[in-house]
């Protein structure tokens, strides 16, 4: 898979830092449901994504990945596990 910005500018403030730290991960977790979904269509059946290692304790990427996969999240870390039992 291949991605690119396109039309932000090359500022160094911390909006575009945000910016650019947002689009990263939502672009991962897109990229994980197109995974998924073409897994699925080849007789898989995904109805859940273990999550490990630094990613556990971002909260906002945590959050992107369900919104974008629908997918109930696991981990190993007891309190990434009480932040994402929810859902």
């Amino acid at each position: 898979m291949r991605g690119m910005l396109i039309g932000m500018q090359l500022d160094k403030t911390v909006g575009d830092l945000a910016l650019r730290y947002y689009a990263t991960g939502e672009a991962i977790a897109l990229q994980t449901r197109q995974i998924i979904d073409e897994m699925n269509k080849s007789g898989h059946k995904i109805e859940s994504i273990f999550m490990s290692g630094g990613c556990v304790v971002v909260s906002l990427f945590l959050e992107t990945s369900r919104a974008c996969t629908d997918l109930r999240h696991r981990s190993l870390s007891p309190a990434a596990s009480s932040r994402t039992a929810s859902s």
